[in-house]
This record gives structure tokens, sequence and C-alpha cells, in this order.
């Protein structure tokens, strides 16, 4: 998988969860509705050909940018096997233009 689409599915990944990891603390029935809303919406996924997202893997993207060592990797595509994830290391120049757009 080439950059450019490393970026664009980190962006759209980073979109779907955005309403769930802002600034303000959601109680549980509204990240609930909002989890409802995202699994049920078609969307155009970048690189693919399905238009929709299921519940467990908008809380996967959720959990990984939660536990994730950097937030600003934590929703690009993980490398292919035998790469170990990690391997992609805090200094590469996809994580550096990542930060800075920030």
């Amino acid at each position: 998988m080439d950059e450019d689409a490393k970026k664009d599915i980190a962006r759209f990944r980073f979109g779907v969860i955005s309403d769930l990891v802002g600034q303000r603390k959601l109680s549980r029935g509204e990240k609930q509705r909002i989890l409802d809303d995202k699994s049920q919406a078609e969307r155009a996924i970048p690189r693919s050909s399905r238009t929709r997202i299921s519940r467990s893997t908008i809380l996967h993207w959720l959990r990984r940018w939660e536990d994730g060592w950097g937030r600003h990797v934590a929703n690009m595509p993980r490398p292919p096997l035998p790469v170990p994830f990690k391997t992609i290391r805090k200094e590469s120049p996809l994580i550096q233009e990542i930060v800075r757009k920030r």
C-alpha cells in the first residue's frame, strides 16, 4: 500500500471516530447513539468497495486511538505481515507529516 493510500485511510478513520474522541465527555447513551448512527450510515470508504462500517470496527479504531502510543498513528492501516506494528517508528516521514498537520 502506498503512502497516499495510508494517509487517505487514516484521515477517513479519524473522521469516523472524531465525534467520539473530542474534548467533551459523552454520556454512555450519547456515545451509543453516535455509534449506532455511524454504523448504519452508508459511506464512500477509501480503497474499498464496502459502504458500511460495523460497530465493532468503529470501537476497534476508537480503542487504537485511546490506547495507541501515538494518537497520530492509531488509525493508520497496519503494515502487512510479517512486519510487526512495532516497527513503525515515531520518526518515520509519514508520522512526522501527520503530526505537523495537527
